[in-house]
């Protein structure tokens, strides 16, 4: 079984990190790959230690959260980073901020989103970061009657606000859907109905599950648009009234993540692709529900229900799951 520990041990040293470039390198040697800084924010290092095993490992981008690794940074700090960063010539991308003041996940009661995310796009210039990563909101934001057409107008009022700041700063901005948000067709029509291209999204493989769709099908929706591409990988098994997902390892999960990339290889070469290697999130998928089916809203969803049940049928419990040596949730 696999322990913090053991993983913590494993990426001190680097081999964890050379394993899984390794593993990735072929079918990702046209991207720019790196990790994303909240898969290793279990380790407590200092982001120079991020920067550092991101080289050691080959890496050509690094994201660093917003909130937690560059807000807090003096203006004198934020010149460190970019400069060491270059040093290592790695880039840089930062975000990961809620535009949707009236979004249950919004929670700095004290700036408007307008306010917040101009200093994410400041603090992304000072940094030479090309695109800022952003989200709306999550699945709360579905539970009542047209809420999530309210929370996607708040939030399209944010962009708009800003779209010539981010413009005349040369930064981008990547709308990414988040713990169950948005589909693919709502992403879609709110990134082209604000008819700017300055504005793309952010690919991410794990969050369609979240609303019963296939990363491939929303790959497909969304490929035009996609300027970012957040890699990671699930699991499901049994659980009463539905499924329950867990993220795990990349190529060990129901992701067919190589068939993404050669897409992506295809219809956005070039972007960078960040690793999301942590395990641990747990999700319960209430599919036997009125609500689950009133809150995803369309029919579509239930062909992809079916082979999450086939995967189930598989796993038929949390512990059958485990028995084959993941780490447990946390």
């Amino acid at each position: 079984m696999a322990t913090r520990r053991r993983f913590l041990k494993l990426l001190a040293s680097g081999i964890l990190g050379n394993a899984i470039i390794g593993r990735a390198n072929e079918p990702l040697k046209k991207f720019r790959i790196g990790f994303d800084n909240s898969c290793l924010s279990s380790s407590g290092w200092p982001w120079e230690k991020f920067l550092h095993y991101s080289a050691l490992n080959k890496c050509k981008v690094f994201f660093a959260d917003f909130s937690t690794m560059v807000a807090t940074c003096t203006n004198t700090e934020i010149q460190d980073l970019k400069a060491f960063a270059q040093d290592l010539q790695i880039t840089i991308f930062t975000g990961n901020l809620c535009i949707c003041p009236s979004s249950v996940e919004y929670k700095d009661v004290n700036n408007s989103a307008e306010k917040n995310l101009i200093d994410a796009i400041r603090a992304a210039k000072k940094l030479h970061s090309p695109s800022i990563r952003i989200f709306l909101g999550s699945q709360r934001d579905r539970r009542s009657k047209n809420a999530i057409s309210s929370r996607i107008k708040d939030g399209a009022k944010t962009l708009k606000s800003v779209g010539r700041y981010a413009r005349e700063s040369g930064v981008k901005l990547a709308i990414s859907s988040n713990n169950g948000d948005l589909r693919s067709e709502d992403l879609l029509k709110m990134v082209n109905d604000l008819g700017d291209e300055n504005v793309g999204i952010n690919f991410d493989s794990g969050n369609p599950i979240l609303t019963l769709e296939d990363p491939l099908d929303a790959f497909h929706v969304l490929r035009e648009r996609i300027i970012s591409f957040t890699l990671k990988d699930y699991k499901t098994w049994s659980a009463p009234g539905g499924a329950e997902v867990v993220w795990t390892a990349i190529g060990e999960g129901m992701v067919y993540w190589k068939k993404l990339v050669m897409w992506a290889e295809a219809t956005c070469p070039g972007i960078p692709v960040f690793l999301r290697l942590n395990s641990g999130f747990l999700r319960k998928i209430d599919f036997h529900s009125h609500e689950f089916w009133t809150i995803t809203g369309v029919s579509s969803a239930y062909i992809y229900c079916i082979r999450i049940r086939k995967s189930c049928d598989e796993h038929r419990s949390r512990e059958a799951f485990l028995s084959k040596g993941r780490p447990t949730p946390k």
